[in-house]
């Protein structure tokens, strides 16, 4: 089986190949900023379009950045792309739910007015993001986890600035259409939101440097095909962020300063450059895009078993 630098960044895409963005430019002309650094994908513009509008919306969770336009459209909560693949969302947790029940939801039934039409229309773009890096994580544990016959490594490319930003609009969508839960509570009866912290994130302004994504590996089936929600709340009911479970990959998302511990605990999983897939004779990498300096790798390996229904 090959394997991967894990001290240094190799590229994984030659100068003229297509960029691995799915652009169709040569890799050289587009997302490769530097040689020997990560690429960078660039992120879509996020605010809508034209002026300013003066009008806060009081059923848009973006209200706060007073750009709203008079009428609100149904949203898909968790981006419908992602539910798509996914068949729908296993939900445990839920207000209306017994302890230690969880069931199955449609695509169709996660939606709620929640957002704008001009805001819904402006942060959609960051629904296609997710469901490339949800497609791309799956393809690279699929291909690893192939024992039948070995093959060369195969390299990956998602924004990780892409899933950090929309996770915190799933945070945001879930908190606004009531259903974030915390001990079976609903926490929109108990905590808040800093709405205008969520403006800014959502308009492209970025995380705190010590907020952001942590990806961590829990124990399980790394090819479920399944995606679990949980808002993550302080002790004083602020909701200050997201965790969300893809099979055994967890994506935590903190908008706020986390805790000197946790950050403490995480430093290593904090916006990593890579995830290694390390399968019985193959080996993938998944790299994330991160719009800012990468000077040191920051790596997390991941040892997979074999899997009978995974893709050749």
């Amino acid at each position: 089986m090959s394997k991967l630098r894990i001290d240094r960044y190799v590229s994984g895409w030659g100068d003229a190949e297509p960029c691995p963005c799915d652009s169709g430019e040569a890799f050289s002309r587009c997302c490769q900023r530097e040689k020997h650094r990560p690429p960078v994908m660039q992120l879509p513009i996020l605010r809508p379009p034209g002026a300013l509008t003066g009008y806060a919306h009081p059923k848009c969770y973006m209200r706060a950045s007073a750009d709203c336009s008079e009428k609100v459209s149904r949203e898909h909560y968790i981006s419908h792309g992602v539910l798509k693949q996914l068949g729908g969302l296993t939900v445990r947790g839920m207000p209306w739910q017994a302890p230690g029940q969880q069931a199955l939801l449609s695509a169709d039934a996660l939606t709620a007015k929640v957002l704008c039409e001009r805001h819904n229309s402006a942060l959609s773009p960051l629904d296609d993001l997710a469901s490339k890096a949800f497609e791309k994580i799956s393809q690279a544990a699929n291909y690893s986890s192939n024992g039948r016959h070995r093959g060369r490594v195969r390299h990956y490319f998602v924004s990780g600035d892409g899933l950090e930003i929309w996770a915190v609009k799933v945070f945001a969508g879930v908190y606004e259409a009531g259903i974030a839960a915390h001990e079976s509570k609903k926490v929109k009866d108990f905590g808040y939101i800093d709405y205008e912290r969520v403006a800014e994130l959502l308009s492209g302004q970025r995380v705190q440097s010590d907020g952001g994504l942590f990806v961590t590996q829990n124990p399980g089936d790394v090819h479920a095909a399944s995606v679990n929600f949980a808002p993550l709340v302080a002790d004083d009911g602020q909701a200050v962020g997201a965790r969300l479970q893809f099979g055994s990959l967890q994506f935590d998302v903190v908008i706020v300063a986390p805790a000197a511990g946790f950050l403490a605990a995480m430093k290593e999983r904090h916006r990593p450059t890579v995830i290694d897939f390390n399968g019985p004779h193959r080996t993938s990498r998944v790299v994330l895009s991160w719009d800012r300096n990468v000077l040191r790798v920051k790596r997390i390996g991941i040892e997979i078993e074999p899997s009978p229904s995974a893709i050749t």
